[in-house]
């Protein structure tokens, strides 16, 4: 799934992409083998060897690997903060879904956005927007279209950024939340639309399930 934000006219127009879909190789579920409500790839898809520079309140600005802590839980998404309909929302859907667990496991949750367009995204813009979501957050920013590109193609993200006419910008960047452990291998992940409900019933098993590393 990729989304086509065309910022000139104001138009939010969803694209799905079959190739996106395709590199998700087996979908969980109730009646599925693994029990979650998300795309759950049929191999290890490990992408613990990425980082990016974390511009939140713990990296500032330090490069910082795409993993979790210890025994708990990140939640990865490539979007931007000029996104007008499906960025707040994803981002909206999440806190919901995190503030559906126990207090406790609430701490094990962190969220982390990392900006397909680093150039109308400044580290105070890309701070102020993923704070307002979130307590727990980080947020990557890198001005190295190599190294962006590196890290969405390890998760099988895709952006980019183009001039249009008139002076604007169009933005294509798909639209899933990737679930990734302190192994860094990506456990799950969410389309765009995912109810916020089934977003934390995966939280929930996936918690459970790692709960022997935090001991």
């Amino acid at each position: 799934m990729r989304i086509v934000n065309r910022v000139v006219r104001g138009v939010l127009t969803a694209v799905a992409v079959v190739g996106a879909v395709l590199t998700l190789q087996a979908c969980g579920g109730t009646d599925g083998p693994t029990g979650l409500k998300g795309f759950v790839p049929e191999s290890a898809n490990d992408v613990g060897g990425i980082s990016l520079p974390d511009i939140g309140p713990v990296g500032k600005g330090s490069e910082r690997p795409l993993t979790a802590a210890p025994g708990d839980l990140l939640l990865v998404y490539f979007g931007y903060t000029s996104c007008p309909d499906v960025c707040p929302t994803t981002l909206g859907d999440i806190r919901s879904a995190i503030r559906r667990l126990p207090a406790k496991d609430r701490q094990r949750v962190e969220v982390a956005m990392a900006t397909v367009d680093p150039t109308r995204d400044t580290a105070a813009v890309l701070r102020g927007y993923v704070g307002h979501f979130f307590s727990l957050w980080r947020a990557y920013r890198t001005t190295d279209p190599a190294a962006l590109m590196a890290a969405e193609d390890a998760f099988g993200a895709s952006s980019s950024v183009t001039r249009a006419k008139g002076g604007g910008q169009e933005v294509m960047h798909s639209a899933f939340t990737y679930v990734v452990d302190d192994q860094g291998h990506q456990l799950v992940s969410w389309p765009f639309g995912m109810r916020s409900k089934d977003m934390a019933a995966d939280l929930r098993t996936l918690l459970s399930s790692n709960q022997g590393a935090q001991q």
